[in-house]
């Protein structure tokens, strides 16, 4: 049926029936066709017939007007084409960006949590470094008498006493929390240090701001003559590195 009218169409054009309204509205048609991928109803020879018709007057100015139409769906398309281009490049830009942020988020809790995969001689250097570490780190005197109360008291009780979801802060919070029935367990922890600190094996250190309060209590610590009260703020103004609790001495 398309042919038939293209035939028609073309017959017009040689016997300068066709219009110029009719021409530019068949040459539309056809570049509409053509972009959305529809049969063509015109020929190539058609084409070419209807741009050498002769016109004059108002059949020139539609048609005109009809190839102006043609020239702004052009372009017009053009712009989407482009646009749906720049878009999926964005799109698959973005895409790209949250793969790869997501590959790195993976690995990362990878790190955290879970086993890294590496050569002895690497592990051998994490271990170096660690050991390093905490051998340079500074632990308060008074988390080292919660440890030797722990070593020295029932298995459960480090249990029974994080159950009881108090929040330690101090040594003072820590003997708080210690149940009445370990309470002699916790005082022997406490003289146990004490003596070492006494006898040089435990050479705690202070910071300097601490100076004077803490030099005054040290003569009372060493004479026994501390209250309870004064040696739990003593404790915790009082360090000791990682590497003096790793050298051996004897309770």
């Amino acid at each position: 049926m398309a042919q038939t009218v293209t035939n028609k169409a073309v017959k017009r054009i040689i016997t300068k029936g066709l219009t110029g309204w009719e021409a530019g509205k068949l040459m539309l048609q056809d570049l509409i066709d053509t972009y959305f991928r529809r049969d063509s109803i015109l020929t190539e020879a058609d084409i070419a017939a209807i741009r050498n018709t002769p016109m004059e007057g108002a059949d020139v100015r539609d048609y005109n007007m009809f190839m102006a139409l043609c020239r702004g769906f052009h372009v017009g398309n053009m712009l989407g084409e482009w646009t749906c281009s720049d878009a999926c490049l964005e799109i698959t830009y973005l895409d790209r960006i949250l793969l790869s942020a997501n590959k790195r988020r993976i690995v990362e809790l990878y790190e955290s949590c879970g086993p890294r995969v590496v050569t002895q001689k690497q592990y051998e250097d994490i271990v170096a470094a660690q050991k390093e570490k905490k051998l340079k780190f500074e632990f308060s005197l008074g988390y080292v008498i919660e440890e030797r109360f722990y070593a020295i008291a029932p298995c459960e009780t480090r249990e029974e006493i994080d159950e009881l979801c108090r929040d330690i802060e101090s040594f003072e919070d820590f003997v708080s929390a210690v149940p009445e029935k370990y309470k002699d367990l916790c005082n022997q922890a406490i003289d146990e240090i004490r003596r070492l600190y006494i006898s040089g094996k435990l050479p705690a250190v202070f910071h300097k701001k601490d100076g004077k309060k803490v030099e005054s209590l040290l003569v009372k610590w060493k004479k026994s003559k501390l209250s309870a009260q004064e040696a739990k703020n003593l404790v915790d103004m009082l360090y000791i590195t990682g590497k003096q609790l790793y050298e051996p001495f004897a309770l």
